[in-house]
């Protein structure tokens, strides 16, 4: 079986639904499935993903996306795509329709009404029609976790529905050491790692922070919007914690074993999270 991975992009700044879709392919090609991925924007370089995938022997391609699955599809058995809500899904459900392929879709939160609800009436009505046809011409929908199966009305869907937690690619490196006493009696050091977006109660934490003692610390691993940053620097110094929250930016590779190893306490209070990377 050939299957092709159609994704709207691979840069790890994205969020979540990057890297665990270079994840399964990794994992699909380490069990024997053949396996290319296509995007439509040109990342390559030493470390980066396409470069990842590369060594897994995973075929990478990057072309003007449309007129290359148009004409090179029905080479392969199976076209899966990611996520919802990019013109790469659209495309790759007519085309494999139109070349007698099986589509796939991993949804990534994308289908889910807690997504919906946070679009603008007329772009959540429109996502409401697509989610409707989605579900209704995709041979295989995957969700990542029961919450998002039932979050995204899935059963009206004609396609078969699966739940497949997300493959974590595995590393070589141990589990990170502590750079200090855990739980020292001297201080209690909190970590976040994520993308700066509403959903991810981000705000709730350093509310928490600026209740609790001063020894309490916090360190903010990830980045987002501008204006998201700057409305979550200012509620640090509006609580009077600014000088206790640590703004790190986006982590990538080997700078995330770090930042754990220098944390007591992970805490992600997401309202919605199927990731859990």
């Amino acid at each position: 079986m050939k299957v092709l991975r159609v994704i709207g992009g691979v840069d790890p700044a994205f969020g979540g639904p990057s890297v665990s879709a270079i994840s399964s392919c990794i994992a699909a090609r380490r069990a024997g499935v053949t396996t290319a991925v296509v995007f439509p924007v040109e990342e390559a370089g030493p470390g980066s993903l396409p470069e990842r995938l590369a060594r897994d022997d995973v075929e990478v391609i990057s072309f003007a996306l449309a007129r290359w699955l148009s004409r090179e599809a029905a080479a392969f058995d199976v076209i899966h795509t990611h996520g919802a809500w990019t013109f790469t899904t659209v495309a790759s459900l007519l085309v494999a329709k139109g070349k007698g392929r099986a589509a796939v879709l991993s949804t990534h939160e994308t289908l889910t009404d807690f997504d919906l609800a946070r679009s603008a009436a007329p772009v959540r009505t429109a996502k409401r029609a697509l989610r409707h046809f989605y579900l209704r011409s995709f041979d295989l929908i995957v969700t990542s976790s029961e919450l998002e199966r039932r979050d995204s009305r899935c059963e009206s869907a004609r396609a078969r529905v699966v739940v497949l937690c997300h493959p974590v690619e595995h590393s070589d490196r141990g589990a990170p050491s502590q750079s200090g006493s855990v739980g020292s009696a001297s201080t209690l050091r909190l970590g976040f790692l994520g993308r700066l977006d509403a959903k991810k109660n981000l705000d709730v934490l350093i509310c928490a922070v600026g209740l609790l003692p001063q020894e309490v610390t916090l360190r903010v691993a990830g980045d987002g919007h501008p204006r998201m940053r700057a409305a979550l620097r200012r509620l640090a110094r509006e609580r009077g914690a600014d000088h206790r929250v640590e703004w790190l930016g986006f982590l990538a590779g080997s700078a995330k074993h770090d930042f754990f190893a220098s944390i007591d306490l992970l805490v992600m209070p997401s309202a919605y999270e199927c990731f859990g990377m």
